[in-house]
């Protein structure tokens, strides 16, 4: 077994500026594969928001190209669904690995990532959710979202950082944990919306109000193991959206969900 054999990439894509040129998805599938040579891959595709229907034909090139990529599948929505639908869908319909890494299209992996001492953490229960940093260390301004004081722990060998702070940079979780963050506990699963716009709140709220034990009901961490230069950095973004804007979310309260 290796990690491979454990974990599902879920890689999702909307319209950008740059289709239908493949330079940014591409740079995202190769450090996956770099790292993560056999891993499933599903391209979880949305359809084209309202505003942006002027990249429609541009998107479609583009994924006319990744559909011919080998030992990709290519999930693709007609009508926009923004990206926690898409993530749902495929956790309940698609995922059959425990574990799930989430990396959005125009993110990529850097430097060398221990998955397989990482997977026996998540295995274990004792991690639920960690994330690849996009900074060289935790910036002052998110310190009050670290737990336990933002030291470096140790968990089975692999240094970790407690937090109570949910992103959407890449991030490796429990399966299960993940279908449940999505379920209705946390999401009307009418809302059209990002996962972190919903699951950042709801989690550092469990923290404020319960300490501990509201951290307990998600584990996350960030992934600390310095590189030569002492960076924790292990993830990257070249900002695909550019000028365009962010697409509007749609949340709605969890009394009116069915």
């Amino acid at each position: 077994m290796t990690p491979d054999d454990d974990i599902t990439v879920l890689v999702t894509v909307s319209p950008i500026p740059s289709h239908p040129t493949t330079t940014i998805i591409d740079d995202c599938l190769t450090t996956v594969r770099a790292r993560l040579p056999h891993a499933r891959i599903i391209i979880c595709a949305d359809g084209t928001r309202p505003d942006l229907e002027h990249r429609t034909v541009a998107y479609q090139q583009h994924l006319d190209t990744v559909a011919g990529y080998d030992h990709v599948e290519l999930v693709r929505w007609a009508e926009w669904q923004h990206q926690a639908r898409m993530v749902r869908h495929a956790l309940d319909n698609l995922v059959t690995t425990p574990l799930v890494l989430l990396m959005e299209h125009d993110t990529t992996l850097q430097d060398t990532i221990g998955f397989d001492a990482l997977v026996n953490v998540v295995h274990s229960g004792e991690a639920k959710c960690v994330r690849f940093h996009h900074e060289a260390r935790v910036l002052a301004a998110h310190e009050w979202l670290n737990v336990r004081g933002g030291q470096v722990e140790w968990v089975q060998g692999v240094p970790l950082i407690a937090t109570a702070q949910f992103s959407a940079r890449p991030h490796l979780a429990d399966t299960d944990w993940y279908r449940r963050l999505l379920g209705p506990d946390f999401f009307n699963p009418e809302s059209r919306t990002f996962v972190e716009d919903v699951a950042h709140g709801a989690i550092l709220t469990a923290y404020k109000d319960h300490g501990r034990a509201g951290w307990d009901q998600h584990r996350l961490f960030i992934y600390a193991a310095p590189n030569d230069s002492g960076s924790i950095q292990r993830s990257n973004t070249v900002d695909g959206r550019q000028d365009d804007p962010k697409a509007d979310c749609d949340i709605l309260p969890l009394e009116l969900a069915p």
